[in-house]
């Protein structure tokens, strides 16, 4: 729990929740509650005056991204990057925000979160100037985040494409580009319906987002489309890189069934003469004769050999 409150140019910290009594009627507010307590909450919300819908909308997790507008405040749930690199998700963070008073839930610790705190210790102004002004810096430290996970899986990609072009046939490269898609999937099912959450921020659909730091927040509408084209473009490229993979190992499949193929349809001739001479029928010339083993053998020698020839010739060897 943390109490960041600006007023009078002054910025002060605290950590004693039991010190927040009232709402601020003067300058601004930041409370961020890190795994709070049931207790706690209730007692935000009613020192807030929440709605009973925002009041559980902070103890229960959503699957999805929303934005709704109570008037005297609104409420935001978005969702960033989380975790390590190699194992992209997404974190939580349930945002209300009032004229005077910014509240962020969260049960994860968020770099981004962590880097708006920084911001504000530097620059106590970012305060000074609404809460309006205030969440666009926190939402764009917060969806600063992706673009290193967009580069980690480009990066990544990139490595998968050379491996599947020098190891055509390995599972472990299936088995990766299985993995990348499923976790691009969240991240794109994230993106996608967060996108429509700041568009209407950028709109001006929100009353307390003021006129003059609309243009803010549809340059963070950019950004958050540069993330989601980013994410498409990583999904074209995986659905891409596994059909190459399947191309490639039906391909090799292709080529080891022909060559046996061949060699099958070399040998069909001289199974059929070793048949026919394994006849047993009592008058046989051929097999009277000192000579017939060897002529036989150089009989099925020739015809294979021809048969080679002929498919060199057909290029099909």
């Amino acid at each position: 729990m943390q109490i960041i409150a600006y007023d009078n140019r002054k910025l002060t910290e605290s950590e004693d929740f039991t010190s927040f009594k009232h709402e601020s009627r003067n300058g601004l507010v930041w409370l961020d509650l890190f795994e709070p307590t049931e207790n706690e909450l209730d007692r935000l919300s009613s020192i807030l005056k929440l709605h009973p819908v925002t009041r559980e909308s902070l103890s229960r997790p959503s699957n999805r991204p929303r934005l709704i507008d109570y008037e005297r405040y609104f409420s935001i749930t978005i969702h960033v990057p989380g975790g390590h690199l190699y194992e992209p998700h997404s974190h939580e963070i349930d945002i209300v925000v009032s004229a005077n008073w910014v509240v962020t839930v969260h049960e994860r610790k968020i770099k981004g979160l962590m880097d708006t705190l920084d911001l504000c210790r530097k620059r106590p102004e970012v305060m000074a100037q609404g809460s309006d002004f205030f969440l666009e810096s926190m939402l764009d430290e917060l969806l600063a985040r992706f673009f290193p996970v967009l580069d980690w899986l480009d990066t990544r990609i990139g490595r998968m494409e050379d491996d599947v072009v020098e190891k055509p046939t390995s599972q472990e490269s299936l088995h990766r580009i299985a993995e990348l898609r499923r976790a691009l999937t969240g991240l794109r099912r994230t993106v996608v319906v967060q996108r429509e959450v700041i568009a209407r921020l950028a709109r001006g659909e929100i009353k307390l987002i003021r006129l003059e730091n609309q243009p803010y927040y549809r340059d963070l509408y950019e950004e958050v489309m540069r993330v989601a084209d980013g994410v498409a473009d990583a999904r074209e490229r995986l659905i891409v890189l596994r059909e190459l993979h399947m191309n490639q190992v039906s391909n090799r499949m292709n080529s080891i069934m022909k060559v046996l193929t061949i060699w099958a349809t070399i040998f069909l001739p001289l199974t059929f003469l070793a048949g026919v001479w394994g006849m047993n029928f009592k008058f046989m010339p051929e097999l009277a004769q000192p000579w017939g083993y060897w002529v036989a053998l150089g009989l099925m020698a020739a015809v294979a050999v021809a048969m080679i020839i002929y498919f060199k010739f057909k290029k099909w060897l």
